[in-house]
């Protein structure tokens, strides 16, 4: 007997100490770790367990054993779904995987799926007993309702693996066939008719055939909105149309006008089967690009060949792999003839069909989609599931399908994807998993199919009440939208309580007009408005009397007059389930679609954890139906909390264990404007730190991952840049509104007892900061440095800026180097009247600062005079905005290594107006980002664009510059590119704070220097220079990257409109050095030595 079996002998007979003393032998930590998690799942530590199948599974991700032990735990931890993934992985499932499996589907989504695993199950096991449950389980769950799956030859392959699943819960026929007789016969014995495709077959059919007593669906995937299909299709008898985009659904009623009410419309998108697609983590990718299709013109195949050839040209081992026939000659010509001219043959292969296209495209590293336009694009998702890289050009929705960071728009961004990102196979495994397998897919399919089952009648004899609980507060302009979807619904046995907040508009007499006319309106108002909606909600629900409960607010209104009939009918079918929701479509003010709000099902401890590091924003929308018995039983009034009452509600009632689930139909139209309750900031973060503290004090969420002091000053930070909002930000134009922190300062002290030691200091400095918020004393020195030459229309906008800062500790310089006296005869008539709390100071300099240094000179004179601890230069023709040092501030006086905080900043022209971003000032981000100094440098130097931003753009530590120069770094002192020198000079001493708000203006007009061609020649100086340092330095990059930079720059110098004989030397100069770094390369390799190559 081997050590592994004598050591599962030992925990199956409860030996647990003697196997571990066995299992602290061993040197595989792979087979060390499935032991130890063996161990502890026999004894009952299923935490425990699950860690050490986490450990294992870190180190083969393949092992199908390893697969197995961490999925069976999860399972036992109730995370079925989490699970599921784990069993999916699994090369060569035995019939207990199958089991497993089935359990999973059958108990939390696809009926069919389950089914169909319990057939691999008992197909696979000589157990009877595995034969027995699946024929219960298909009795238990079959249907009576027939389906016919109808569609025209060469357009099956979506429909096929649908039918294969479907046909194990319905009796089903696919009829592949143009033959009309075939057709008419199938359409006969249906129940349900299923239409692939809105083409010749659904007019065919919709138009010919009787189809009474009949359920159609239709599922339109993409083309058929291009042609005049659609208006040939009798939609009447169309009881449900799928999409496979959101805009190809906008397309189709934007071509074709409401051919069919919305209502009846989904969006279905196409399902992965995952067991057909195995997961193979790359470790390394190699170089083989795949890209898999018929090959027409939307496949964008000249954008692919221009963007491999440039490829090519970085790295010659890459290879394009074309599966796919041509369907067009013309194309095919075009394409062999661009392929021919761009000397690409050697590296491009045609693949005939292959049987196997799993088998082959393991043979592949990035799945590659050129197309100029795609409803989902299948290839990309077969390929993801396998681990390959997708490259996706940004093709229309291509970023709400796939992920974005895989998105590209131009040839740079292609590259960036192959080139520089990180390779993560089992990212992309993970994102199908979540978002695309057939099991998700069937589900949603399932769901319309229960629809159709529910006989209308069947409330008819029994009664069921629906309350919906409305809230009201001077909402004139949409309540009558709001009511008239409530008397407009099929289902009709409803109590509408309303609730009216003391409103001073005329929407209480809209409902009183309502209320005399349909006897099922109860209608309360309050004399005084108590400033929450959930006052109105707990009396709502005090009052209520229906088996179901659907809290509303009075902006909003159902999207279709079956949505009350759709989710009654759900519960009545679904008793085990205490809430149902579902997504929302998104209207503005004008009853316009503007959006999907697409919530996601997650389980209980997800939706707590989220919510938590959401810094309280809602995960689980309460926009949905309850049974109120669930209300009752566990005594739950709805909780008052400002502007966050329906998070809270969410919170508590996972508390008390509320089944719940999701069903994808869009019943409710959710409205979006500007005076929605939740951008009442005060109330919004009053009503948040609620909910933090309610996780808090009842999930036990804390633990020794977490840094409360971290955690809370995010928290700060989300208020201060107003990044508090759901919706709306403007990131061009930061409106700050001050709030008080009293509620955030008393958790603080509450939560004391979970600070670490190593954590007390940063504790004991953000509660004094917050304390002593607006105190002056508790505030560094700012020096705000404004350098001005013969631009005084200008200066004074900026000087103006800088006067208006809300930082209470600065001191404003002016260093004057003009050639006339109108700046200095204002500087000298203001500060005389001037009568302000901020020092002033003027320095006139005509004949100090040297000639032809382009105004460093005068900045240095500045930086010397400047008292400051920090330093935030205003140029003459800038602005910034006027909270902009007491933001930036925040991060210097609170994170423990901040050398450097830079914004988003606009530009604007001579006249003050906004233009266009450029390259270098667009927003980078949409969050805060707090960067370590060395990876922010080497992100500013291989970008080769400064994203930091001009001497305006930043605040810094006046203690980083070099001799207290400005732009000095490792002795050399910047001739052109001051900036770039002296960030880097600062964040080799510190990180990089970037904001996404613009607190920072850059004008753009015609006399700047920067059009002048010697300023552009020392640039490219200091670039060499800069570049130089590195390459000695070798501290931040390698050699090949140097060299990489060099050949960019030296061919933008080359382009450069700048006459040749003034740029020869400098060129020389990269030639020589480039030439130089070459052979070291070429060295290093022929000897072996790739220390310095990696």
């Amino acid at each position: 007997m081997n050590n592994k079996d004598l050591i599962m002998k030992l925990i199956n007979q409860k030996k647990f100490s003697e196997a571990e003393d066995l299992i602290e032998k061993i040197n595989d930590n792979f087979q060390k770790n499935t032991l130890k998690g063996l161990l502890n799942f026999n004894k009952g530590n299923f935490l425990d367990a699950k860690s050490f199948f986490e450990k294992a599974l870190k180190i083969n991700s393949d092992d199908d054993d390893a697969l197995f032990n961490y999925a069976y735990v999860l399972k036992q931890l109730n995370k079925d779904l989490f699970s599921w993934k784990y069993f999916s992985r699994i090369k060569n499932k035995d019939w207990a995987t199958y089991d497993l499996l089935g359990d999973i589907e059958i108990n939390n989504r696809s009926k069919a799926a389950g089914i169909r695993y319990y057939y691999l199950a008992s197909s696979l096991s000589n157990d009877t007993a595995a034969k027995d449950k699946y024929n219960y389980i298909k009795k238990k769950f079959s249907k009576n309702l027939k389906i016919s799956f109808l569609c025209l030859p060469g357009l099956e392959t979506f429909i096929k693996p649908i039918y294969e699943y479907l046909s194990f819960l319905y009796p089903s026929k696919i009829i592949i066939s143009n033959n009309s007789e075939e057709i008419k016969s199938a359409v006969k014995w249906a129940d349900i008719v299923w239409l692939e495709w809105a083409n010749d077959m659904a007019s065919f059919v919709t138009n010919n055939l009787n189809l009474k007593d009949k359920k159609v669906i239709c599922r339109l995937h993409g083309y058929e909105v291009f042609t005049n299909s659609p208006d040939q299709i009798n939609w009447d008898v169309v009881d449900h149309l799928f999409f496979v985009a959101n805009h190809k659904r906008d397309l189709f009623y934007k071509q074709f006008g409401k051919k069919i009410n919305i209502g009846k419309t989904s969006i279905l998108r196409n399902g992965i089967d995952l067991n057909k697609f195995i997961y193979y983590k790359k470790k390394k990718p190699g170089k083989n690009l795949a890209i898999i299709g018929n090959i027409n013109y939307r496949k964008g195949f000249e954008i692919l060949l221009l963007a491999f050839y440039e490829l090519i040209k970085k790295d010659s081992k890459y290879k394009l792999f074309i599966r796919g026939d041509f369907q067009d000659l013309r194309y095919k010509m075009a394409v062999e003839t661009m392929i021919d001219e761009l000397g690409l043959n050697k590296y491009i292969e045609f693949v005939p069909r292959v049987k196997n296209l799993s088998e082959w495209l393991r043979n592949m590293d990035y799945i590659v989609s050129s197309s100029i336009e795609e409803s989902f694009h299948y290839t990309i998702g077969e390929a993801m599931a396998m681990g390959l890289k997708p490259v996706i050009h940004a093709w229309k929705e291509s970023r709400k399908i796939w992920p974005e960071k895989n998105i590209f728009r131009n040839i740079e961004e292609f590259l960036n994807i192959i080139l520089n990102q990180d390779y993560k196979s089992e990212e992309y495994r993970d994102f199908i998993e979540e978002k695309y397998p057939i099991e998700k897919q069937l589900c949603e399919i399932e769901r319309v199919l229960n629809s159709f089952e529910i006989n209308q009648n069947m409330f008819k004899n029994k009664k069921v009440l629906i309350t919906i609980a409305v809230t009201n507060y001077n909402s004139e302009k949409y309540i009558r939208d709001f009511l008239d979807s409530v008397i407009t619904q099929t289902y009709k046995d409803i109590e509408l309580i309303i609730i009216d907040d003391a409103s001073t508009d005329n929407s209480p007499k809209i409902i009183e007009e309502y209320a005399k006319k349909y006897s099922f309106i109860k209608f309360i108002q309050h004399k005084n408005n108590k400033g929450c909606p959930d006052y109105g909600r707990k009396e709502a629900l005090d009052l209520a009397k229906g088996k179901y409960i659907l809290f509303f607010d009075s902006d909003d209104m159902f999207n279709n007059k079956d949505s009350l009939q759709k989710i009654v009918a759900f519960m009545e079918d679904n008793p085990d389930y205490d809430y149902v929701y579902f997504p929302f479509e998104i209207i503005d003010e004008n009853n316009k679609r503007i959006g999907r709000w697409d919530n996601k099902l997650y389980p209980p401890e997800d939706i707590i954890k989220q919510v938590f590091f959401r810094y309280g924003s809602g995960v689980l929308t309460m926009k949905g139906i309850f049974k109120m018995n669930f209300f009752i039983k566990n005594n739950i009034n709805y909780p008052i909390n400002g502007t966050a009452g329906d998070t809270l509600l969410s919170l508590i009632c996972i508390k008390n264990n509320m089944k719940y689930t999701r069903i994808d139909e869009e019943i409710i139209s959710y409205r979006i404007h500007n005076t929605n309750f939740t951008f009442n900031k005060q109330k919004r973060f009053d009503s948040i730190m609620d909910i933090i503290e309610y996780i808090v004090d009842n999930f036990h969420i804390i633990n020794k991952d977490i840094n409360i002091v971290n955690y809370f000053k995010n928290l700060f930070y989300i208020y201060e840049l107003e990044l508090w909002k759901p919706w709306g930000i403007d990131f061009n134009i930061f409106e700050y509104n001050h709030i008080n922190y009293s509620k955030l300062i008393k958790l603080l002290y509450k939560y004391k007892k979970y600070i670490k030691s190593s954590e007390v200091d940063e504790y004991n400095n953000f509660l004094h900061y917050l304390e002593n918020l607006y105190d002056k004393k508790n505030k560094p020195l700012v020096s705000i440095l404004i350098p001005t030459h013969n631009r005084f229309k200008f200066f004074k906008q900026a000087f103006d800026s800088a006067l208006n800062q809300t930082y209470e500790n600065i001191e404003i310089l002016v260093g004057d180097n003009s050639d006339n006296f109108e700046t200095k005869e204002y500087i000298e008539k203001f500060l005389f009247n001037y009568d302000g709390e901020k020092t002033i100071k003027y320095y006139y300099n005509a004949n100090k600062t040297k000639k032809n240094d382009f105004g460093l000179s005068n900045s240095n004179l500045l930086l010397q005079k400047a008292k400051g601890e920090y330093i935030s230069f205003l140029y003459d023709d800038d602005l910034i905005h006027k909270e902009k040092i007491r933001i930036m501030m925040h991060f210097f006086i609170l994170e423990k290594n901040v050398s450097l905080v830079t914004s988003y900043r606009k530009l604007i022209d001579e006249k003050g107006d906004f233009i266009n971003d450029s390259i270098a000032t667009r927003r980078l981000v949409d969050k805060l980002v707090i960067l370590n100094g060395e990876e922010a440098i080497r992100k500013l130097i291989m970008s080769t664009v400064n994203f930091i931003g001009e001497p305006s753009t930043v605040i810094f530590r006046k203690k980083d510059v070099e001799n207290n120069t400005f732009a000095k770094y490792k002795n050399i002192v910047a001739k052109g590119n001051w900036d770039i020198f002296q960030w880097v000079n600062n964040l080799e001493k510190g990180n990089l704070v970037y904001i996404p708000y613009a607190l920072n203006y850059i004008r753009k007009h015609s006399k700047q220097v920067t059009h002048n061609y010697e300023l552009k020649l020392n640039n490219y100086e200091d670039s060499y220079n800069l570049l130089n340092i590195f390459l000695e330095n070798k501290k931040i990059f390698k050699d090949y990257e140097i060299l990489n930079l060099l050949q960019v720059i030296y061919k933008s110098l080359l382009n450069e409109n700048i006459d040749f004989n003034k740029k020869k030397k400098l060129l020389d100069l990269y030639k020589k050095k480039i030439s130089s770094i070459k052979n070291k390369i070429i060295s290093l390799s022929e000897n072996n030595d790739s220390s310095e190559l990696n």
